[in-house]
């Protein structure tokens, strides 16, 4: 909920969807700086994709997610001049989701 009230703003951009992986951005508004939503609906392995976002030379950092694996806290990512990142998200052993919100670093 926080991340949502904090960070979730203006316009809803979606740059990947297929069966198993859905990618979106929230391009932010006025103090709120927007963020990138991953899920992952595999239940047998990460899953990513390269996308082009909205924002140029920024890190990202994953500041929500959810996973029954351990080891599943998403790595951070960047976005390079031409505004592509790479985003991914792990996944259990049983099928289940992976979600992750990231937020770019100011």
């Amino acid at each position: 909920m926080k991340v949502h009230e904090t960070l979730a703003a203006g316009s809803t951009n979606i740059l990947w969807v297929d069966d198993n992986l859905y990618i979106m951005q929230r391009t932010g508004w006025d103090d709120k700086p927007g963020l990138v939503f991953v899920l992952n609906n595999r239940g047998d392995h990460w899953n990513g994709a390269w996308v082009s976002t909205k924002w140029q030379n920024v890190d990202f950092k994953p500041v929500a997610w959810w996973s029954s694996q351990p080891i599943a806290t998403p790595h951070n990512q960047r976005a390079y001049a031409d505004g592509r990142a790479q985003f991914f998200c792990t996944t259990s052993w049983i099928r289940s989701l992976c979600t992750a919100n990231l937020v770019r670093i100011r």
